[in-house]
Formats: structure tokens, C-alpha cells, sequence
């Protein structure tokens, strides 16, 4: 989205609009609640041959990483 759009305007509002097309609220911290979504599910995604991926964040957290521990902070 933000590449076909060369006004910052333009971002907010579009922003705005698919939050209110979606009925979703404004997320105090968005990275925080998409690493929730993602590390609390349950869900096994395979590849062709039927073996799992790993996680997006496989094991990663902020919390063990002590640079952005400290900028979350």
C-alpha cells in the first residue's frame, strides 16, 4: 500500500479506512500483538512433501534478545 501512495495523507487515511472496513480498533503495539498471534498458534503449516515449516519467529523472542529488550522496554 505504502508504495503505490505518495502522500502521507493518503497512507492514514487508507489505513483508517480498512480499520474501519474490518471493524478493527487501533493496536497499542502492533509488532507485540502480531508475535503473540502468531507464537500462541496451534496451526502446522507443511510443505508440498508433507513436512512442517518452522514458526515465522521459529524460537526468537524479544525478551531473549537483550538489544531489543531494551527498546521495548
Amino acid at each position: 500500500m505504502e508504495a503505490t501512495l505518495a502522500d502521507e495523507d493518503e497512507i492514514n487515511e487508507a489505513r483508517d479506512e480498512i480499520r474501519r472496513s474490518l471493524d478493527l480498533g487501533e493496536a497499542d503495539d502492533a509488532v507485540g500483538a502480531l508475535y503473540e498471534a502468531i507464537a500462541a498458534s496451534d496451526a502446522i503449516v507443511r510443505a508440498t512433501d508433507g513436512s512442517p515449516f518452522t514458526t515465522l519467529f521459529n524460537r526468537f523472542s524479544i525478551d531473549n534478545n537483550p538489544m531489543l529488550r531494551n527498546a521495548a522496554a
